[in-house]
């Protein structure tokens, strides 16, 4: 394929030949006011205004055509050497591209494999502490409420508050525990 550059002072040409048909059209316009038709000479003078719009008209879209016509075959050759360019590091891309979705894939894998098995670990840890919080319940079904003569002792109430605060110490740790794993 042939390529062709088109330089910018050639489209500025081009735009500045645009430019000078504006002057024309103004003078077509002048020299061809609107004829009201009222016998057959106004027709034919009619007939040859509208001529000369038309003409004054198709003037310019041929310009614009052709100006068109370089600039299309500007950007098909531009295209054609993108293609050719781009066909230079395409397949590597593609190669490459495939070898990052394997490794992403791979990493995806290994993700799933360690949340599936960080969830088989808590389910385990809840299955063994089970046996422990099935005691705490069994303990505390047990406890029964006894009178007790003379709770205004103060060794008494000290060492019945130790007891109570150990106790609540065992039963928050254990149910901490089981609260981390859910």
């Amino acid at each position: 394929m042939e390529t062709s550059i088109i330089t910018t002072q050639e489209i500025n040409s081009s735009v500045n030949k645009l430019e000078g048909y504006r002057e024309k059209q103004l003078k077509v316009l002048e020299q061809n006011p609107f004829i009201e038709i009222t016998d057959n000479k106004t027709y034919e003078e009619a007939k040859k205004a509208r001529t000369n719009l038309v003409s004054a008209r198709t003037e310019i879209e041929k310009v614009d055509k052709g100006i068109a016509s370089i600039l299309n075959n500007f950007r098909k050759g531009i295209s054609d050497i993108k293609t050719n360019l781009i066909s230079i590091t395409k397949p590597a891309e593609d190669l490459q591209q495939e070898e990052v979705k394997r490794w992403e894939e791979i990493k995806e894998q290994e993700k799933l494999k360690k949340a599936r098995i960080e969830e088989e670990r808590k389910e385990k840890r809840l299955e063994e502490l089970k046996p422990d919080k099935e005691k705490i319940v069994d303990f505390l079904a047990s406890i029964k409420i006894v009178e007790l003569p003379n709770l205004k002792d103060p060794d008494i109430l000290k060492h019945l508050s130790s007891i109570t605060i150990e106790i609540n110490k065992v039963i928050d740790n254990k149910i901490i525990e089981i609260q981390d794993f859910k």
